[in-house]
């Protein structure tokens, strides 16, 4: 096994091409890194609500409802928002640059402190549905909060009026516990509940490419790997090797073995940077996964062709295959900004499980790329099986 191991490293190793692809690498890093560079606040601008404010009371209380918003970063990963006279306001809303826009009413403040609540109004677009709800539904559950502490409040207040206090106390001690009421409903983060459908952990492009992309190069440099190993099936080597001893399981493993220490090879500049990017334990984290997203790929083109059985259909569909693959699964585009049919799609690739194991390096990730690990041992099982099984039919027909 290990002599037809080296002599398939030898048969399949260039210097030429080694050095070709390593450039190759390098330059698609570096467009990448230029194209994504800031891509997660890109992104996050991009999915804001953009925030109109008018406010036209001049209370204190009321600056600092604005203030505890702006302050609050659950808030303002949800909503971009910008202080705006009238003027300012139509203009922009009218121009589309902002997506709503609300007018806080002069007298709002005292208005909330003596139980009789003038609205706020909230302006939105008839065109964006989703923003507007979201709106609707945030300010509506604030609405609900304030108007359930508007009777604890005038509960409290008619206690101290029949307890006779003084009116300048009961409004000091009123205007208090207002104020506390106030700030306890502003300061509430959980404005509603959700599940993120990525659970890969923010981190850099370079980063996260150094990690993501040669998962896809991997799979596209197999392609040519399996066409090139399984050349000596069509000129009878594979016969001649089982007369002499040599079984088909330990022609594949060799095959996988070759395939997964030549894909490593073929990335080795990109384990270079990440020695200067990632500390050590990431770096061995990266090399397990590509070892793992290499044997993976190795086992599927290898049953794939041998079931089309022809070159042709077997490096097209495969080609096919992989971009889809490496596209959905985030290898060339951050995996956050995927438009949501790919990220559905993407869950279940190889590419994303081998990227979470690197990342999050968690329990899930573990369970998640052991299940194609296993997959991929059951393939070449039921390949041997099959041989044998085939070779047993051959000699009863002889």
């Amino acid at each position: 096994m290990f002599n037809l191991l080296s002599a398939k490293l030898k048969q399949q190793f260039n210097i030429k091409s080694f050095f070709f692809l390593q450039i190759f690498i390098i330059v698609l890093v570096l467009l990448l890194v230029s194209v994504f560079t800031n891509y997660q606040e890109d992104f996050l601008a991009t999915q804001q609500v953009k925030l109109g404010l008018i406010n036209e009371d001049q209370h204190n209380f009321s600056r600092i409802l604005i203030d505890s918003f702006n302050n609050n970063s659950d808030f303002t990963s949800l909503f971009d928002i910008k202080e705006l006279s009238v003027e300012d306001a139509h203009k922009k809303f009218n121009e589309q640059k902002i997506d709503a826009y609300i007018v806080i009413p002069s007298g709002f403040t005292k208005s909330l402190l003596s139980y009789q609540n003038k609205d706020i109004t909230i302006y939105t677009h008839v065109g964006f549905p989703t923003k507007s709800k979201l709106l609707k539904n945030i300010f509506a559950a604030y609405s609900d909060y304030v108007h359930a502490s508007n009777t604890a409040t005038l509960t409290l207040y008619n206690t101290m009026k029949e307890a006779n206090l003084p009116a300048d106390k009961i409004k000091t001690i009123n205007n208090n516990f207002s104020f506390e009421i106030i700030s306890t409903a502003m300061n509430r983060n959980k404005l509603f509940s959700h599940i993120p459908l990525s659970t890969l952990p923010a981190t850099d492009i370079l980063k996260y490419l150094l990690i993501a992309l040669p998962c896809g190069l991997i799979g596209f440099a197999m392609i040519s790997s399996i066409l090139y190993n399984n050349q000596n099936d069509q000129c009878g080597i594979d016969n001649r090797l089982a007369c002499i001893g040599i079984t088909k399981l330990s022609r594949l493993l060799s095959i996988h073995l070759s395939n997964v220490i030549f894909a490593l090879i073929n990335v080795s500049s990109l384990l270079i940077i990440s020695l200067f990017v990632v500390d050590i334990k990431m770096v061995l984290m990266l090399i397990l996964g590509l070892i793992s997203i290499a044997f993976i790929w190795s086992v599927f083109w290898q049953a794939l062709y041998e079931i089309v059985k022809n070159s042709v259909s077997f490096s097209f569909s495969a080609a096919i295959i992989t971009l889809l693959i490496a596209t959905s699964g985030g290898s060339f585009t951050p995996f956050i900004i995927l438009p949501p049919v790919l990220k559905q799609i993407g869950l279940y690739t190889p590419i994303y499980a081998t990227t979470a194991f690197v990342l999050n390096a968690d329990f899930e990730s573990y369970l998640r790329l052991s299940f194609w690990l296993f997959l991929c041992l059951l393939i070449i099982l039921i390949q041997h099986l099959l041989v044998n099984r085939n070779r047993e039919v051959t000699y009863d027909t002889l």
